[in-house]
């Protein structure tokens, strides 16, 4: 999310969030519900349903998208997520003589 955008979230805005512990999962829906400001700073606390189970994520911003996701903001989790995973390497076995 955008530096600007973060100090203006309000509690209700709907944002999409990674989750910092589980990178490779699909961007998660949730909603604002506390938003922290102390001098130049903001922290917001963002609750997730997480299979049926609600969570509350305080990312940075670098986590977070507004709705709807702008095609246009790069983000390196989701070119990450979205770059085909190369095949695993096979090391050289060493041939055992019986």
């Amino acid at each position: 999310m955008l530096r600007f955008a973060w100090r203006w979230a309000q509690v209700g805005d709907r944002v999409l969030v990674h989750d910092r512990e589980h990178l490779e999962r699909d961007l998660m829906n949730g909603v604002v519900a506390a938003v922290k400001r102390v001098n130049h700073d903001t922290s917001i606390g963002i609750k997730v349903d997480d299979n049926g189970e609600t969570r509350w994520l305080w990312p940075t911003p670098l986590f977070v998208h507004p709705t709807p996701l702008d095609q246009n903001e790069s983000c390196w989790i989701c070119d990450e997520n979205a770059a085909p995973t190369p095949p695993p390497t096979l090391s050289p076995t060493k041939e055992v003589t019986v």
